[in-house]
């Protein structure tokens, strides 16, 4: 047994001994340049001495003097990593001769990575996303990873941008989530997601993506949207829903001011529960005094106001008030004061409306105030937001709910915030108890409030421009003319005698039509069978 023993030993260090010194004789192969013969060598020394990292050592070298093949890199690589793979398995003895030899961890390392970028070299001359992906798993150590991510990434961001969808730049985030690219992904990916989900601009559809994406960066001009419809017909309904749906929005002092005008400023009819309290106290403290009579009275050579009783309400100060508000008492909720060549809007509690060059500030209603300036006027709600980005040659309030607005010679009719509802293509404009007359081409088209706040919500909206003239009766009436037709409607715009060829006259007890066929009689104080005609009326 231990003859047995001796030999086997005996026989390992033999192995060795011969193994090292063909490892040193192949070295030598490859520094003359012999390949043909080191290949030889190689191969019968890996059949003897498996797992040799010195064999793997040369074994890459000889494959790195055809570096400009792939393939050869790729064998190279694959015998660099299984030196490296058994360099920590040899004896001391076997690193010794490895050492004299100069193959070692770091030499290894270094081989490494010059097969690495040698590599590399040829995935950037390819520069596709497979490319960089196979590098990526092949080459996972290399020193060149983090620009091989860094161009995968790109190429891919690249995709996403061609085809420019917010599925796009969501794969990609999905992906690639701390890519460089990653935050202009996101910027493209929220906006082409907002536009898309809101493109037809209905009320339901920007409800849904809010509630869908509550996160969005878009949500102020989402919810800005909201409002606009919800201030159509610019009914306290419409702000309530803002309000309770919206109570944290950027615009829910604006929705809470619109709110306040659209009531005459009774403050009683505001729900404070909807409300930010510092929103709604800011407000309170406002009506407190915003509709008190004041008069201005001298003191110092400063201006003060006081109420009917004497009360001091606003202290004096050197403001430029405009003379008139000592003559008499003044109603208005705002002042008009001349500032270092330029005239400025306040409120009662001296809030800064607005500021600029004109030449008459007018109040038409509902908390808007018409600013003149250079023959063009600009509408400014008094909460200090301007309602239309643009100055125009004349504007009006119609019914307490929409602006009427002049362009060009021609009237368009537009919601309190700026939602077109009829382009400008009416001559004329005017309002008959609650009926609404449009002109346009000499005829007359007639609505309400009702009628005009729904066509604001549809796609379609259109008037009918039947009439050439009308008369209108306080009872509510309206009796419509055609060049030979006449036609009664109510304040609902129910038809009371429809179109046709007739005379329509008013009397005490009601309306009758005359026709060719006789005397019609409409009438809750009468009642006649159906369709009856009489000749004459007494």
């Amino acid at each position: 047994m231990l003859k047995n023993l001796f030999t086997f030993i005996f026989f390992v260090l033999i192995s060795f001994e011969a193994s090292s010194q063909n490892v040193k004789k192949a070295y030598k192969l490859y520094q003359k340049n012999e390949l043909v013969k080191l290949k030889e060598v190689l191969e019968k020394m890996d059949i003897k001495t498996p797992n040799n990292p010195g064999v793997y050592y040369l074994y890459s070298l000889l494959h790195l003097t055809d570096s400009l093949e792939r393939i050869s890199i790729d064998s190279a690589h694959i015998s660099i990593l299984d030196s490296k793979e058994n360099i920590s398995n040899v004896d001391e003895k076997q690193h010794l001769e490895l050492m004299e030899l100069d193959i070692t961890k770091k030499s290894i390392d270094s081989l490494e990575d010059v097969i690495d970028k040698i590599e590399f070299e040829f995935v950037l001359k390819e520069n596709t996303v497979e490319e960089y992906e196979r590098y990526m798993v092949k080459y996972s150590s290399s020193t060149c990873i983090i620009e091989a991510v860094k161009n995968r990434n790109a190429l891919e961001f690249l995709t996403a941008k061609f085809q420019n969808t917010w599925q796009s730049y969501k794969l990609f985030l999905d992906k690639y989530p701390y890519a460089i690219d990653a935050s202009d992904a996101k910027l493209n990916y929220e906006r082409l997601l907002f536009e898309e989900k809101t493109r037809d601009g209905k009320l339901d559809s920007c409800k849904i993506f809010l509630r869908e994406n509550p996160l969005t960066p878009y949500r102020d001009s989402i919810e800005k949207k909201i409002l606009v419809y919800y201030s159509l017909g610019n009914n306290s309904s419409g702000y309530v829903k803002f309000l309770t749906n919206y109570s944290s929005s950027k615009y829910a002092g604006l929705a809470l001011n619109l709110w306040y005008y659209s009531i005459d400023k009774k403050l009683d009819l505001i729900d404070k529960t909807l409300i930010n309290n510092n929103l709604y106290d800011s407000l309170a403290s406002i009506s407190s005094i915003d509709k008190i009579p004041l008069l201005g009275f001298f003191e110092d050579g400063k201006i003060g106001f006081m109420d009917s009783l004497g009360n001091t309400i606003l202290k004096i100060s050197d403001r430029k008030y405009s003379l008139d508000v000592i003559c008499s008492f003044i109603g208005s909720d705002f002042f008009v004061v001349e500032e270092k060549e330029i005239k400025t809007i306040y409120n009662r509690k001296f809030d800064k409306i607005y500021s600029g060059n004109f030449s008459l500030a007018e109040d038409i209603g509902k908390g808007i105030i018409k600013i003149f300036s250079d023959g063009m006027v600009k509408l400014i709600h008094k909460s200090g937001y301007e309602l239309f980005d643009k100055n125009y040659e004349d504007a009006y309030l119609v019914d307490g709910k929409y602006i009427l607005l002049l362009e060009d010679g021609k009237y368009g009719l537009f919601s309190i915030l700026g939602k077109k509802i009829y382009d400008f293509i009416f001559d004329d404009v005017f309002q008959e108890g609650s009926f609404i007359l449009f002109q346009k081409d000499g005829l007359i088209a007639v609505s309400n409030s009702e009628k005009i706040f729904d066509d604001a919500f549809s796609i379609t909206n259109h008037l009918n421009f039947f009439y050439v003239d009308y008369e209108y009766f306080d009872s509510g009436f309206l009796l419509l003319f055609t060049e030979n037709e006449e036609e009664l409607l109510d304040d609902n715009l129910n038809i009371i005698i429809p179109r046709t060829s007739q005379f329509i006259d008013f009397h005490p007890f009601g309306w009758t039509s005359k026709n060719e066929y006789g005397i019609k009689i409409f009438s809750k104080l009468f009642k006649f069978p159906f369709s009856t005609f009489f000749e004459d009326l007494t």
